[in-house]
């Protein structure tokens, strides 16, 4: 089948599918997508970029992580601010 031909009887299945169905449907084009573009930009990142990401990964999975409200906390005091907004 050509390019044409797939894209038209996928959009003929597309709309026989009842709600739910479509939405599991999508669900995993959206993340195959996604993920091919993922890859597309990991492949575009300089190995120094990669490794950071890399570090980055590794510390949160052992548990090496601040929350976004400890890490705020922290630059308030530091630099004498009430609040940003």
């Amino acid at each position: 089948m050509s390019t044409i031909e797939l894209k038209n009887d996928l959009k003929r299945k597309i709309d026989l599918l009842p709600s739910i169905k479509f939405k599991k449907v999508y669900g995993k084009l959206v993340n195959t997508m996604n993920s091919q573009l993922d890859t597309e930009e990991w492949m575009s990142l300089n190995n120094e970029e990669k490794l950071a990401i890399e570090k980055g990964l590794l510390q949160a999975r052992q548990g090496k992580v601040k929350t976004h409200e400890k890490v705020m906390e922290k630059f308030i005091k530091k630099y004498g601010v009430e609040s940003i907004n």
